[in-house]
C-alpha cells in the first residue's frame, strides 16, 4: 500500500526544499512511520532481487528511488552491493541516483567492486557512476568549487563537514567566493559554514570574493559578519617557498668546497657527479645553466628541484635518501645527497627477466614499507606520487632507500583519524606504469595511491618482469585505469604474499591497507617465510648485491 500523500509530501519538502540542515538520522526521525517503512522493504526486496515486487513499490510511490536507510544506503547500493544485475539496470532506468554516497562515503560503484560484480560496475559507469568518497567533505569542496548548490545542501545534510578544508586550508565558502557562486556562499552561511576562516595565506573569503570582483557573493559574506584580512600582501607569495626559507642554515652549501670527481648521470634539465664534499664522498644534483630557448620547462624542473629540497631538508629515516645540503645560488643550484650504488630498476634489468628470491623479495619489500610508513605518518603525511623501481635507490649494503621527491606533496590532515581522505590534485601525476587508477582517471586522489604503486613494484619483483610488460606504459595505466585488469601474479609466491599484493591494487582506494598495516603483513609474512623475524634475519646476515655492476645514482 502506498504510503499517504500528505506524507509522502512531507517527506519530499524535508529532503529536497533545502530548509532542513539536520543528519540523514534526523531526516528519518522526521519521515512518517509508513515511509519508511515502505523504504526499507523496497531495501529488502532489492537484497533479494525481486522484481515484481520492486516495480510496484515504485510504482505506487516513485519517491521511494532514493531512499536512504540509517547507513545512508539506497536500492541502488543495495541492488549493486548483491550482484542483482537486472534491478540495477532497472533503478537506473527509472532515474535513481547512482552516485548518492552512504555513511562510509561508498557510491554503489564501490560495492560493485567490492564484490567483484563487474558487469554492474560497468553498467554503472556507463550511467555516470563514480567511486565514493571516504571524505564526504571533499565532495563538498568540489562541489562547492564547481557552484552545485544542491548537491552542497545534500552532503552536508549527509554528514559532510561544512569547514572541510582542502590542501591549502581553503573551506568550500573560500572556493564558492572565489570561483563566483553566491546561491552556494548563502547555503554554506546558512549551514554554519565559518565565514572569518583563513586558508593557508591568511586569506579570508571576503577577501577571494573581493579580488575577484564577486559583488553577490561579498554581499552574503559581509550580512553574515565576514571581515578581510587587511596584513595580506596584495600578491600571494608562491606555494613552493625556497628552501632556503624553511631549511636549516647549517644545511646551505658553498660549490667552492665541491670537488667534482665523475659525471654519472644527466637529464633534461640536471646533471648528477661524483663528487668530494668535506671529506665525503657525495653525489651532486645540478641544474642545467639557462637556455632561453626552454625557459618555460627549465622553471618547472627548478620548482620541483625547489619541492625536492622542501621535503628532504626534513627526512631523517635509513630508509629515506638523506640530503647533507643544498644551494640555490643562481648557476649553481645543486642538491647535496648520499652516494648511492644504483636503482632498484637497476638490479631488476640486471636480472633479466628473472624473479627475485623469497629472500630478496621480502628484504627490499619490507624496507620499502619502512621508509614509506615514515612518509605516510609525518605530521602532516607526505604523499610521494611517483614510485617506481627508478626512484628506489640502493646504498652499498644493499639497503633501499625512497627517493625523488619532486612531485611530493604535503596533506595536512583534517584530524588525527583523517590521513588518508582524499582531496583535489594535479591528475595524472606520476610514471604511467605504475599510476594509481584514480589518477589516470583525474579523481580525488590521496595516500593510497602510493599504496597501488607499493603493489606493481612488488609485482615486479615476483615475476620478474613490469606489469602488463608486454604494452607500452600508458597502455598500461589504461588496462588498469579503465578496463580495471590486473597483471597475474605467479603461483609460485606465497599466499599471504599475492593476497597482500591484491589488497593494495584494490580498485577501490578505500580498501587499500595503509603502509602501517602492509609492514605488519610482511613482518608476519617474514616470520612464517623464514622462521624468524626480519630483524633477527639482518642481524644474523650482512645482505649481498648482485647488482654489482650499476652505476651511481642521486635521489
Amino acid at each position: 500500500m502506498s504510503a499517504p500523500l500528505g506524507k509522502s509530501a512531507t517527506r519530499r519538502t524535508l529532503q529536497s526544499s533545502g530548509r532542513f540542515t539536520g543528519s540523514v538520522t534526523d531526516l528519518l526521525q522526521h519521515m512518517p512511520d509508513e515511509d519508511f517503512v515502505s523504504g526499507c522493504l523496497l531495501l529488502r526486496d532489492c537484497a533479494r532481487g525481486d522484481m515484481p515486487r520492486i516495480r510496484k513499490r515504485l510504482a505506487d510511490d516513485s519517491e521511494l528511488l532514493n531512499f536512504k536507510d540509517y547507513d545512508r544506503r539506497t536500492a541502488l547500493h543495495v541492488s549493486a552491493s548483491e550482484g542483482h544485475l537486472n534491478c540495477v539496470s532497472m533503478l537506473l532506468d527509472l532515474g535513481a541516483n547512482p552516485n548518492l554516497s552512504d555513511r562510509w562515503g561508498g557510491s554503489p560503484l564501490d560495492d560493485a567492486q567490492r564484490h567483484r560484480h563487474v558487469a554492474i560496475a560497468e553498467l554503472l559507469r556507463k550511467h555516470g557512476g563514480r567511486g565514493g568518497v571516504n571524505d564526504l567533505g571533499a565532495a563538498l569542496i568540489v562541489a562547492a568549487s564547481s557552484g552545485n548548490a544542491t548537491l552542497v545542501a545534500e552532503l552536508i545534510e549527509d554528514g559532510a563537514n561544512v569547514n572541510s578544508i582542502d590542501y591549502d586550508r581553503r573551506t568550500p565558502i573560500h572556493l564558492a567566493a572565489s570561483e563566483g557562486h553566491p546561491e552556494v556562499v548563502r547555503v554554506l552561511i546558512e549551514r554554519g559554514g565559518n565565514v572569518n576562516c583563513e586558508d593557508r595565506w591568511g586569506g579570508t573569503p571576503l577577501d577571494d570574493a573581493i579580488r575577484k570582483g564577486n559583488t553577490d557573493c561579498v554581499a552574503h559574506l559581509e550580512k553574515a559578519g565576514a571581515s578581510s584580512n587587511k596584513r595580506l600582501p596584495s600578491r600571494r607569495p608562491s606555494q613552493l617557498a625556497p628552501a632556503a626559507a624553511t631549511s636549516a642554515s647549517s644545511m646551505e652549501a658553498d660549490w667552492a668546497d665541491v670537488t667534482v670527481l665523475e659525471k654519472i648521470g644527466a637529464g633534461a634539465f640536471g646533471e648528477i657527479y661524483k663528487c668530494r664534499w668535506r671529506g665525503t664522498l657525495i653525489a651532486a644534483k645540478t641544474m642545467l645553466t639557462h637556455d632561453s630557448a626552454h625557459e618555460s620547462a627549465r622553471e618547472e624542473a627548478m620548482e620541483d628541484f625547489r619541492r625536492e629540497i622542501n621535503f628532504l631538508a626534513d627526512l631523517r629515516h635509513p630508509n629515506i635518501c638523506m640530503l647533507l645540503g643544498y644551494s640555490t645560488t643562481e648557476k649553481h643550484e645543486m642538491m647535496l645527497a648520499e652516494l648511492m650504488k644504483c636503482s632498484l630498476l637497476d638490479v631488476m634489468k640486471a636480472f633479466a627477466g628473472t624473479p627475485f628470491s623469497a629472500e630478496r623479495t621480502a628484504r627490499y619489500a619490507i624496507q620499502f614499507a619502512q621508509g614509506m610508513t615514515f612518509l605516510h605518518t609525518c605530521k602532516p603525511p607526505i604523499l610521494h606520487r611517483d614510485l617506481k623501481p627508478a626512484n628506489l635507490l640502493l646504498d652499498y649494503s644493499d639497503t633501499l632507500k625512497v627517493s625523488d621527491f619532486g612531485l611530493a606533496k604535503l596533506r595536512p590532515p583534517l584530524n588525527s583519524t583523517e590521513v588518508s581522505q582524499p582531496y583535489k590534485m594535479t591528475g595524472e601525476t606520476g610514471s604511467y606504469r605504475f599510476m594509481a587508477p584514480e589518477v589516470y582517471r583525474h579523481e580525488d586522489y590521496a595516500l593510497p595511491v602510493d599504496v597501488y604503486s607499493f603493489a606493481m613494484i612488488i609485482y615486479y619483483m615476483v615475476a620478474g618482469e613490469p606489469p602488463f610488460a608486454d604494452v607500452d606504459g600508458e597502455r598500461a595505466v589504461q588496462l588498469a585505469a579503465v578496463e580495471h585488469a590486473r597483471p597475474t601474479i605467479p603461483r609460485s609466491v606465497d599466499i599471504l604474499l599475492q593476497e597482500l599484493v591484491r589488497a593494495a591494487w584494490d580498485d577501490n582506494p578505500a580498501v587499500r591497507p595503509s603502509f602501517t598495516a602492509i609492514l605488519e603483513q610482511l613482518n608476519e609474512y617474514h616470520l612464517h617465510e623464514f622462521k624468524m623475524t626480519f630483524e633477527e634475519r639482518m642481524m644474523q646476515k650482512k645482505p649481498t648485491t648482485q647488482a654489482s655492476s650499476c652505476a651511481c645514482t642521486l635521489i
